[in-house]
């Protein structure tokens, strides 16, 4: 059964063989270079995966290649440096096979079997990011978005359940380096149908913002004037831009109809339940006061981070299901929002000035901390 370890790579480096630099590879049509030939399934007792070898959609080939997908919209370019020893197949084994995703393996000569580096994952509409029951959304594994265009997010994100190849094994250096590779090139160098901007929060703005809010004392905000705030903490190249305005009680031109507007599309504002479900519908409540959990919510997202799941329990007096549980469970634990002589973290009261600018005053001085590492 050795014997068959290296017909079968012949076969993938006679698939890569004669490949051209920066060839296309587009999974959405049939193409001449869209597969290696299949390999038959390796044998349990050489391959501790003990599954067949995946179908790949692009790679590995000499000399650099690219791979698009038309109806995704995107495209990204496989170094030639590395193109060789990566592959990519569609979908997320087990947590995502059929889904808009993609799994980037490290298939370097001689292995048993592909070793997963990282995934690529498209969401659409961009503003789902937020809303759970995508697989990913309360994985402990760092996302990363990596560009946005007008409809999408286009995110990677780190394996789950643990490295498939070991510190001790002689190829570990190799594989940090090529998967540090790939994703740079995928970060640096993505190009989207209809590009759009990836807000980032601007850090110089937060003392600015925290000292306004810290002469203000005990007074209140509405969400409306929180939406504000917010569009004035994050810096990008569309803030000017006009985007569809949603909610039946906003009227359009009103005084913060564009804060309203540009948070929406990016579902910055949107409170869902555990299982996903809009708790406002079309509705924003814009004179509404803005409480301690929806703020700790809208701090928390301007990371664009996805949902902030940590290890351990939460509060006691917050029940796992309400839906702003990890968001005042992470502002408790950052430090941004205390509790009262009771122990509870007044989730559902108003948030003063004086505490909103706390909040911002902290994560300007240490940022967003990573559950289950940091804290």
């Amino acid at each position: 059964m050795k014997r068959i370890i290296p017909h079968i790579m012949a076969l993938l480096l006679l698939a890569a063989c004669g490949t051209p630099a920066a060839e296309v590879t587009t999974i959405d049509q049939p193409t001449a270079t869209a597969s290696p030939v299949p390999v038959p399934e390796i044998s349990p007792q050489l391959s501790p995966s003990r599954e067949p070898w995946p179908e790949f959609v692009a790679g590995p080939a000499e000399g650099g290649y690219t791979f698009r997908s038309e109806a995704l919209g995107f495209s990204f370019t496989v170094p030639a440096e590395v193109s060789h020893k990566v592959a990519v197949r569609e979908g997320v084994k087990y947590w995502d096979p059929d889904g808009p995703s993609f799994t980037l393996y490290y298939v370097p000569e001689g292995v048993l079997f592909p070793i997963t580096m990282f995934y690529f994952v498209v969401e659409s509409p961009r503003a789902d990011y937020f809303r759970p029951g995508s697989w990913y959304y309360e994985a402990t594994t760092p996302t990363t978005i990596r560009a946005m265009s007008e409809h999408s997010a286009y995110i990677t994100q780190s394996q789950m359940g643990g490295s498939e190849i070991e510190p001790k094994n002689p190829r570990f250096d190799d594989y940090l380096e090529t998967s540090g590779i790939v994703g740079r090139a995928i970060s640096d160098g993505i190009v989207v149908d209809e590009p759009s901007s990836i807000p980032k929060l601007d850090t110089a703005a937060l003392p600015v913002k925290a000292g306004e809010l810290t002469a203000k004392g005990d007074a209140t905000m509405t969400r409306a004037e929180a939406a504000q705030l917010a569009l004035d903490l994050l810096t990008a190249e569309n803030k000017d831009e006009a985007h569809p305005l949603d909610y039946a009680d906003v009227a359009a031109g009103s005084e913060y109809a564009h804060a309203i507007a540009y948070l929406d599309s990016y579902g910055l504002m949107t409170r869902y339940s555990r299982e996903g479900e809009d708790l406002d519908g079309n509705l924003f409540r814009p004179n509404e006061l803005i409480t301690r959990a929806e703020f700790a919510m809208l701090l928390h997202r301007l990371s664009f981070q996805t949902f902030p799941s940590v290890y351990g329990d939460i509060l006691e007096n917050i029940g796992y299901e309400v839906w702003y549980s990890p968001y005042a469970d992470y502002a408790w634990r950052c430090g941004w929002l205390e509790l009262d002589e009771s122990g509870s973290i007044r989730p559902d009261e108003p948030i003063t000035a004086a505490e909103a600018a706390h909040a911002l005053s902290v994560v300007a001085e240490i940022g967003y901390p990573t559950p289950g590492v940091d804290f």
